[in-house]
């Protein structure tokens, strides 16, 4: 027997017990999973693709009723060159998703960030990315169509430059707690939603997008630039020490809990 390569398919049909690990580097055409109960990344895992008949080269999900989770832990990466959809359930912790390709969160899936994860690779989010109390790092755009929410924050890796869009048909929730701060550019087209008792912190970054902000918890300015917000009772506002600024270019009226410590209305 040999271990599969990158022109090979992994296909795994075990019993419901099975559990799959990877703790050293490998690559491998596809992976069709079809009797998993977990899969355990801790080193890396490349996923060539290009394998003919096959649109998914990572399929965890064969087996509908019983869907095999993924986790990545941190010392694990999954890597692509190509366009690549997640398992319906996946945990990155501490771990990477790398590569010249993208990823994407599918129609019913949950990307779990815990601890100090990299999504280094352009990201698609069209069911729900939780961040568990995590520091997210992004090496590249993330664009959310579906749901993102948690606790934690969102911060660029390293010199990269991603943005974060969250288009017409996302939200933007953190749950009550620490809140979620954003240190990426942020382009809101959708909705972000503040509950009572939770914030969205908004770190030395460019805010820019007609989207709706609304809840009845607080929206922190810190040294960045919200331009032209929309907000639809909102619970209350404070904006920072310069250079934080709120820019309006029309006439904008501001939530009734607006507290201006040094920085600019303007």
């Amino acid at each position: 027997p040999r271990l599969p390569g990158p022109a090979d398919v992994a296909c795994i049909d075990g019993a419901d017990v099975m559990t799959v690990s990877i703790d050293q580097p490998i690559t491998i055409g596809a992976v069709l999973a079809r009797r998993v109960v977990s899969f355990n990344v801790a080193a890396e895992l490349t996923i060539a693709g290009g394998i003919a008949g096959i649109t998914n080269p990572f399929d965890l999900n064969n087996n509908a009723e019983n869907p095999a989770p993924l986790t990545i832990t941190s010392y694990g990466a999954l890597k692509t060159a190509n366009p690549l959809t997640l398992p319906l359930s996946t945990t990155v912790s501490g771990g990477r998703l790398q590569g010249a390709g993208s990823f994407t969160v599918p129609v019913g899936g949950t990307l779990t960030a815990v601890s100090s994860p990299r999504f280094l690779s352009s990201l698609t989010n069209d069911g729900t990315i939780s961040l568990s109390n995590a520091s997210l790092f992004l090496g590249a755009g993330l664009v959310n169509n579906g749901l993102i929410t948690g606790n934690g924050n969102i911060s660029r890796d390293g010199a990269a430059t991603p943005t974060l869009t969250n288009t017409v048909s996302g939200t933007f929730a953190p749950t009550v707690g620490r809140g979620l701060g954003v240190g990426v550019s942020f382009v809101n087209s959708g909705t972000v939603t503040i509950p009572v008792g939770s914030s969205v912190d908004l770190v030395s970054v460019s805010v820019v997008g007609s989207g709706a902000w609304g809840g009845a918890g607080t929206l922190y300015l810190s040294g960045g630039t919200l331009t032209d917000p929309v907000f639809a009772a909102l619970g209350s506002l404070s904006i920072g020490s310069s250079p934080s600024a709120l820019v309006a270019t029309n006439p904008l009226t501001l939530p009734l809990s607006t507290t201006v410590s040094g920085g600019r209305l303007q």
